[in-house]
């Protein structure tokens, strides 16, 4: 299915090519004015014809390798499904039809493309025929005129001297003019000829390359055709010799024709014919370089026409000044040099048109075959594409005969595999024979009294004998059936092998002529623009070597017209003095008729200024962009006023801005300088403060110093006097039960704990005053009572996280810390109000005893950091609560340290 896809894409392909390559095309005429003109192709043969450039040749050459390794891979994969499919030999046959149908289509494509190509070159001959007429009649135009002004300058007049001289420098100039424009129509017809010439040989050229393209494409399908056939048949012959199992060798004993493989020959052929063509358009090549020499030899020639023509104004225009020198002398002739003068201008003019014109069809011409030339390259190297197009098609072939020895060598492997297991059967086969012999020998010696047996068993094992001989000789047959396949196989692999050596040899070689193509076209094209160049050279050389002689006559020519003159100078000295009498009469005359001119003159051109219409084109649209340009000068000119005012107007203001701000820093500079005298008596005032400070600051330390040393004092007291009261026993027996609740500020004592203190600690009790200094005594420092609610508050918040309130160990205020003497575990309260930790624990002994556990376990952290607990202690107070077995009386006195016995 793929490959019939992709033929009858391809053959949609070249249909499509075929139709567009057949349609009319009708050559324009060459369009007047000089325009380019450029071939009308259709798309598909404008595309096949690409201009390629230098820069182009290496992208071409990566496509046409990857192209290659597309068709090499697809013709894989196209005989992988063939060998898969099985086709028979109608489906072949079909198939060959389709591709010989689809070689024709492509062989009437290419002629197409060939007819529309002589179709454009014969167009463009026409056009050069017909500027040759065009040519030839303006030469015979101007051979008229010349013969014409030649029979006017014959007349008899009262010409002098000097007109003499330059008609026969005229006629001196003229018939180089005409033999030069004589010899480029020559030249031009040679072209025409030449071209033709090359028309012919082009198109017999692709008539012989298009016919061995049609023949060498049909061998190579019959070729593959047959291949294919006789693979077919091998297949057929084999699947019936493996049915069949006789002595015919499976079918393989005939060899593969000589038709499936490709005949080298062909090769050579298209080697040798690709080589001609290629020295065919190298012969071409030289021919078009030899053309273009010619084309340049008759433009140099047009060009020396022009500088003859050039040099021959020039000394016109020295004639003239000659003439304006003795114009004293010669008044009488002026009407008739002015009337020669505008002939020959008329004449020069009319031939300066005519040259022009040639010189405008020579290059628009060619111009036009160059550009033909060029489509003549772009086709032959479409044609080399095409040839190198059938080398990779040659190459398709040979990795096809690479798969078929492949698949020859895997034939011989099974041939050797069923050989080995032929020979293992014949083996056994001959091992059971003799066995069966051996029992039969045993079974006659033991049994030789039952001879009816053993000549039964013995006739047994004689038809088995036979039967295992007939068997070895239908093996010993086989075996040499499948040892001739095996040599045929090998033969046709080593014949095989050497056409794809051949193959790779020939590969190799078009490989190395294409790169040396492409060498010597590089080549090619630098020795054509060197030889340009050199050609250039020598006519610059050429040129200057002209002008060099033509100089040198000129200053010959200078050289007698002086002597010439002089002579007349000294007749017309003798002359003046009979003349002056006639000219003073002249005098009068000419200065009237110079008035009358004058006023003439005057009158013409106040009427030409006044009237634009009567001024000549380029004067009026050159006077027209001037007053375009005068007013977009004065435009600018009054913008620019505009913009001078507006920037004089504000240099103003910034001028009356600078004057305000000069003053203002001039008064910034006094304040400045106030502030300045200010700052100097405060730096001086405040260095008077820093020495004064330092001396507060030391003052301070040693205070500082002396109060450190007095809380050391402190603290070492109160440990000791803690430690003292943590002595005490608290269990006597003449300790009073009940609380002693005191609603006043600073009375009571609780359980009884006054009794065992000293007189200082009653008295502490006993007043507020006391009761502070005693409680700092014990480490508390308390504050006063407006602070109390506060430092309560963050007190309780530092005791809830297990009891313990935490602190530095600082004389801070408002900060809770325990004696460093007694414990790095207690710390020490300070800013509580002693009233307040009573009232405390008397909500705390309320809410556990009535039962109001929430209360409770909400004041447990309070009593515990005024207990000053530990962790572990504060978790004993925890479980001694929450023990459900003990009566609450008994829980707070235990949480208290008392036991009642």
């Amino acid at each position: 299915m793929a490959t019939n896809l992709n033929l009858n894409a391809v053959g949609n392909k070249l249909v499509s090519l075929w139709n567009t390559a057949q349609a009319p095309v009708q050559p324009k005429p060459p369009p007047p004015g000089g325009e380019k003109q450029y071939l009308r192709l259709p798309v598909e043969s404008a595309r096949k014809l690409r201009w390629y450039d230098k820069s182009d040749v290496q992208a071409i050459i990566k496509s046409h390798i990857h192209e290659k390794r597309e068709l090499n891979e697809a013709i894989a994969l196209l005989k992988k499904l063939l060998l898969r499919s099985g086709m028979s030999d109608s489906e072949l046959d079909l198939e060959l039809s389709h591709v010989l149908a689809r070689v024709d289509d492509i062989k009437e494509s290419d002629e197409g493309v060939n007819d529309v190509l002589l179709m454009s070159l014969q167009s463009g001959l026409a056009h050069l025929q017909e500027t040759n007429t065009q040519l030839q009649e303006e030469l015979s135009k101007l051979k008229e005129e010349v013969e014409t002004h030649q029979a006017r300058q014959a007349c008899p007049s009262s010409s002098s001297t000097s007109i003499s001289t330059l008609d026969t420098f005229s006629h001196e100039i003229k018939p180089v003019l005409l033999a030069g424009l004589q010899q480029s129509l020559s030249e031009f017809e040679s072209y025409l000829s030449a071209s033709n010439s090359l028309s012919r040989q082009i198109r017999s050229c692709e008539m012989d390359l298009n016919v061995a393209q049609a023949t060498e494409s049909m061998k190579a399908l019959a070729h593959q055709a047959l291949g294919r056939k006789q693979i077919m048949k091998d297949t057929s012959s084999e699947a019936q010799g493996v049915e069949e199992g006789g002595s015919d060798g499976w079918g393989l004993e005939e060899s593969v024709p000589d038709a499936m493989i490709h005949d080298p020959a062909s090769h050579m052929n298209l080697i040798g014919k690709l080589q001609r063509l290629e020295m065919e358009r190298r012969c071409q090549a030289e021919e078009i370089q030899d053309l273009s020499e010619q084309l340049a030899v008759a433009k140099g020639l047009i060009d020396e026409a022009e500088l003859i023509r050039i040099q021959m104004n020039k000394t016109e225009d020295r004639c003239k000044s000659l003439e304006y020198e003795c114009n004293a002398i010669r008044s009488e002739c002026e009407k008739h040099k002015a009337a020669c003068r505008m002939a020959e201008e008329f004449a020069e003019q009319r031939g300066a048109e005519l040259k022009q014109r040639a010189h405008a069809a020579a290059s628009s011409a060619s111009a036009e075959t160059v550009r033909k030339y060029q489509d003549m390259c772009l086709e032959y190297e479409e044609r080399a594409s095409t040839a190198e197009r059938r080398s990779a098609l040659s190459e398709a072939r040979c990795n096809k005969l690479e798969t078929a020895a492949k698949d020859a060598q895997g034939q011989v492997k099974n041939l050797q595999k069923q050989l080995g297991d032929m020979k293992k059967s014949h083996s056994e086969a001959l091992e059971r024979a003799e066995a069966a012999v051996v029992a039969a020998a045993k079974e006659e010696k033991q049994t030789a009294g039952a001879s009816t047996k053993t000549l039964e068993q013995l006739q047994e094992a004689e038809l088995q004998v036979v039967e295992v001989q007939r068997e070895l000789s239908g093996l010993k047959t086989l075996l040499l059936a499948t040892e001739q396949k095996l040599q045929a196989a090998d033969a046709r692999e080593a014949r095989l092998m050497a056409e794809v050596r051949e193959l790779d040899q020939v590969a190799a070689e078009r490989e190395e002529l294409s790169a040396q193509v492409v060498a010597l076209r590089e080549k090619i094209v630098d020795q054509r623009a060197e030889r340009g160049q050199l050609e250039h050279f020598k006519q610059l050389v050429q040129e200057l070597e002209a002008g060099r002689d033509r100089l040198q006559q000129e200053l010959l020519v200078t050289a007698q017209l002086a002597t010439q003159l002089e002579a007349r100078l000294t007749e017309a000295v003798h002359r003046v003095d009979n003349a002056e009498t006639a000219t003073q009469v002249a005098e009068g005359r000419v200065r009237a008729a110079e008035a009358a001119i004058g006023t003439e003159v005057e009158l013409r051109l106040n009427a030409a200024c006044s009237n634009r219409s009567l001024w000549p084109r380029p004067i009026r649209e050159e006077f027209d962009r001037l007053e375009q340009r005068l007013g977009s000068l004065q435009a600018g000119i009054l913008a620019a006023q505009s913009q001078l005012q507006v920037s004089s107007d504000q240099l103003k203001e910034g001028e009356a801005v600078r004057a305000v701000l000069e003053q203002r820093t001039k008064d910034l500079e006094t304040r400045l300088d106030r502030r300045e005298a200010e700052l100097h008596s405060l730096v001086e005032q405040k260095d008077l403060l820093e020495s004064d400070v330092r001396l507060r600051f030391d003052q301070l330390y040693a205070l500082q110093q002396e109060c450190d040393d007095l809380k050391r004092q402190r603290n070492a007291a109160s440990s000791a006097l803690m430690r003292q009261v943590s002595s005490v026993e608290l269990l006597s027996t003449q300790q009073n039960p009940k609380w002693q609740v005191q609603n006043k500020v600073g009375g009571g004592s609780l359980f009884g704990i006054a009794q065992n203190l000293s007189p200082q600690s009653r008295a502490a009790l006993t007043s507020p005053q006391r009761s502070i200094a005693h409680a700092e005594s014990f480490g508390l420092k308390l504050s006063d009572s407006q602070d109390s609610m506060g430092s309560m508050n963050s007190w309780l918040a530092s005791g809830a996280e297990g009891g313990v309130a935490t602190g530095s160990h600082g004389p801070a205020t408002g900060s809770v810390s325990g004696p460093s003497a007694v414990s790095s575990r207690r710390t020490k309260m300070e800013g509580v109000d002693i009233v307040y930790l009573k009232n405390v624990l008397f909500k705390f002994m309320e809410a556990a005893v009535t039962g109001k556990v929430a209360e409770r376990d909400v004041l447990l952290p309070a009593v515990a950091a005024i207990l000053q607990a530990s962790p572990a202690e504060f978790g004993l107070l925890k479980r001694l609560f929450m023990n459900t077995t003990t009566p609450p009386a008994m829980q707070v006195l235990s949480a208290f340290g008392i036991k009642l016995s």
